[in-house]
């Protein structure tokens, strides 16, 4: 039906005046769309049969199937978008604060590396700890900026580990408990690492009060010197 519709002339022409942006929908949802597509049909046949009064006299009828055509031509003229498709103030505030998260990324990621280093030599040197936790609060700040629950307990656990290698023991167990609830969660499970994160600073306190004990119990053996 469609091969022989072009051999004949249409029963009428309609002429349409649509802006670029909505023709370029209206096709798209012609594509897409079976129930569109008849929709449309059944308007146009409406419109093109109140201005062809003798048009059933014209009609065709397709020699392969037999059923009868309605041949329409339809004519679009298009025309520039009266206002922009692009919304460029809202683009501006969007390209700021884009620029400010790939800051924060490269600030979180300069200062795990940093943090990192100090947090290793922190079982050796108290003060090396003490630069590992203020690294961890500036991390924490930074986080809390980015508004990333999962990079705001990862920094906290960072913390903890400052906070044990000090010898801050009840307030390192008070928030890694807090920590290991929230890795345990819905929000918190995205990021398999903070739990297993939370139960390594877990036994290391463990291991840490363990052997704090064994040296208090660890008999004192006194040396006599011998006249």
């Amino acid at each position: 039906c469609v091969l022989n519709s072009f051999k004949e002339k249409p029963l009428s022409r309609i002429k349409l005046d649509v802006e670029i942006l909505l023709f370029s929908i209206f096709i798209h949802e012609l594509q897409r769309s079976r129930t569109f597509r008849l929709n449309v049909l059944k308007r146009l046949y409406r419109y093109s049969a109140k201005k062809l009064k003798n048009a059933p006299r014209r009609l065709r009828t397709c020699p392969l199937c037999g059923e009868t055509l309605w041949l329409m031509q339809v004519n679009a003229r298009l025309s520039n978008t009266k206002s922009n498709i692009i919304d460029y103030k809202w683009n501006k505030k969007l390209e700021v604060l884009i620029n400010e998260r790939c800051e924060l990324d490269n600030a979180m990621a300069w200062l795990s590396t940093l943090g990192g280093a100090f947090s290793a030599l922190g079982d050796y040197f108290v003060d090396c700890a003490e630069k590992a936790g203020l690294i961890s609060m500036q991390q924490l700040k930074l986080a809390l900026r980015l508004g990333d629950p999962i990079t705001i307990c990862q920094c906290k656990i960072y913390l903890a580990m400052s906070l044990l290698q000090r010898g801050y023991y009840s307030k390192a167990k008070n928030l890694i408990r807090e920590l290991y609830e929230f890795a345990i969660s819905s929000e918190g499970s995205k990021d398999f690492r903070l739990k297993n994160k939370s139960i390594a600073v877990w036994n290391k306190l463990k291991y840490t009060l363990s052997e704090n004990r064994k040296r208090r119990c660890k008999p004192k053996i006194k040396c006599f010197e011998q006249y």
